[in-house]
């Protein structure tokens, strides 16, 4: 098994924070990435880019 990146794991526990746990169905919506490539992110078998972190970001409200 993989081991995950730190950031990859905070966009896998960010994810389920605001989507519940099916998070990388709608992550995938919300970036228009494949579903199945946010999966791989989240299991450390794809690189994740800061952009896709900087998009959770984006969406946290700043009084959170």
């Amino acid at each position: 098994m993989p081991r995950i990146d730190p950031e990859n794991q905070r966009v896998a526990v960010l994810g389920e924070a605001l989507f519940g746990p099916r998070w990388h169905t709608e992550f995938a919506k919300m970036t228009g990435l494949s579903r199945p490539y946010v999966s791989l992110i989240a299991k450390g078998k794809r690189p994740r880019s800061f952009s896709l972190l900087d998009l959770f970001r984006a969406a946290i409200p700043a009084d959170s």
